[in-house]
């Protein structure tokens, strides 16, 4: 399973819900930066991709064999979930305890992506993706000995869809021989 192209939240997500303020302190490392201790926005901005692309990574974890990358990242309650685990991330990224809130909303969307990935979930407004390694199709077959001795597939008797084989259409396939008299 492939990693996810682009982050599923922006540092501006992050900023929606906490303020700008707050995403700025959690993510300014004062004394770190320059000579006068200060950090620069191209720095704090680097931690917010950071925190949102952990959080990407955490949620495509969990969702990535259920649902295609390109309607996971167009979902918006999927937004939500990777903005409630990079705000953890960002909260607790210096080894201090979370806050509360932070804290319970990140468990709770853990907890709903953990009953996502088991299959006693599902994302509503999505639809889910073909299992990864397909789903065999087991084709019953026999031997034909008229009108030419041959191997025919019984198709009526077969399980699953077969899609993306090439399909063999023989006409006489399904010839009944005792149409034929």
């Amino acid at each position: 399973m492939a990693e996810p192209t682009a982050a599923y939240c922006d540092p501006e997500d992050l900023m929606d819900r906490l303020s700008a303020l707050g995403v700025q302190l959690h993510s300014d490392d004062g004394g770190q930066g320059g000579d006068d201790g200060s950090v620069s926005e191209a720095d704090k901005t680097a931690v917010e991709e950071a925190m949102c692309l952990r959080a990407t990574d955490d949620v495509y974890f969990y969702l990535g064999s259920h649902y295609n990358e390109s309607d996971l990242a167009a979902s918006r309650w999927v937004k939500n979930r990777t903005v409630d685990l990079a705000l953890y991330y960002l909260d607790t990224r210096r080894g201090d305890p979370a806050n509360e809130a932070i804290k319970a909303d990140f468990e709770r969307s853990l907890e709903i992506l953990e009953k996502i990935n088991a299959g006693k979930l599902r994302i509503a407004e999505l639809p889910k993706r073909k299992p990864l390694g397909g789903v065999p199709a087991i084709s019953n077959q026999r031997v034909r000995l008229d009108p030419h001795p041959r191997v025919v597939t019984e198709r009526k008797r077969s399980t699953g869809k077969p899609e993306d084989y090439t399909k063999h259409d023989d006409k006489t396939e399904w010839l009944d021989p005792s149409e034929m008299y």
